[in-house]
């Protein structure tokens, strides 16, 4: 089975410009998750996967792959899907562990334990999530309390699941299968194999 990271950086990212280049401790953010995933021993290959040619000399020095993305799916209307699902269409592989490039101080534990996870379960995908065990309103609805009844205290509230926006996994065969009817009719210029 081979077992693929791509770690993502897009340089035109908006709401902090530049930000997997920005500077952590002397060394761009980036560089941590790269040497984290290359540390875990658990990827046949790992990747940055960015338009911008700065990261393939970024993930040359931490030990990584770089793949170049098409400047279409680095757009603001280019989503996750989109770019993966171009990865997955131009390099091989089975599993795809993303791991994203703003939580730099994941640990080469969580890494393995997540793709333990994915992997020993057979998941088809996978997402890291946190709990947020307090009142919570999505759409000005009620998500996990009655508004009609007396809030229990926060520790009896039923938790709700937040996408924890470090690590998502995937099977490229069930990826690549739903994604492509579904990507294509929201952006049809993704090239399939």
């Amino acid at each position: 089975m081979k077992i693929v990271a791509m770690i993502p950086a897009r340089l035109g990212s908006k709401r902090v410009p530049k930000k997997n280049l920005r500077l952590l401790n002397g060394r761009p953010l980036i560089s941590y998750n790269i040497e984290t995933a290359v540390k875990s021993g658990l990827f046949d290959e790992v990747y940055v996967n960015s338009e911008a040619e700065i990261f393939s000399e970024i993930a040359a020095k931490y030990g990584a792959k770089f793949y170049k993305r098409p400047e279409i799916y680095s757009t603001d209307k280019a989503t996750n899907d989109h770019f993966t699902l171009d990865f997955m269409n131009n390099i091989d592989g089975e599993i795809l562990i993303q791991i994203l490039p703003t939580s730099p101080m994941i640990s080469v534990k969580e890494v393995t334990d997540f793709t333990n996870e994915m992997i020993n379960n057979n998941w088809d995908s996978l997402i890291s999530v946190e709990y947020k065990q307090i009142a919570c309103v999505y759409k000005n609805r009620s998500v996990n309390f009655d508004k009609l009844k007396i809030n229990p205290p926060s520790q009896k509230m039923e938790p709700v699941k937040a996408y924890a926006t470090v690590l998502m996994g995937w099977k490229y065969s069930t990826f690549i299968f739903l994604s492509c009817s579904l990507l294509i009719i929201s952006f049809p210029t993704i090239p399939t194999k």
